[in-house]
């Protein structure tokens, strides 16, 4: 059973992002027809996007985005001249 539900997972997905584009094509159609500028439509489009792709990408990337610990002896390159070298 576990096996036909991961064999079927990525098409489900697809579908379900498919839905999803669907969804929003109408409500952009919606709100071009009913007087809305196109600037602003697509001004809404990507602070929505923002919204939801900055909490994911922290989300995804906590580990990735430590600082990382420098040796304080290394040379720090500060252009045009070498630091602690």
């Amino acid at each position: 059973m576990r096996e036909k539900v991961e064999e079927v997972k990525p098409a489900a997905v697809m579908v379900v992002v498919q839905v999803a584009f669907a969804g929003v094509n109408i409500l952009y159609k919606l709100a071009a027809n009913d007087g809305m500028s196109l600037k602003v439509i697509v001004a809404y489009r990507f602070l929505f996007a923002t919204a939801f792709m900055v909490p994911l990408a922290v989300a995804l990337e906590e580990e990735a985005a430590q600082i990382p610990v420098v040796d304080p002896g290394a040379c720090v390159p500060l252009w045009p001249v070498w630091v602690n070298c």
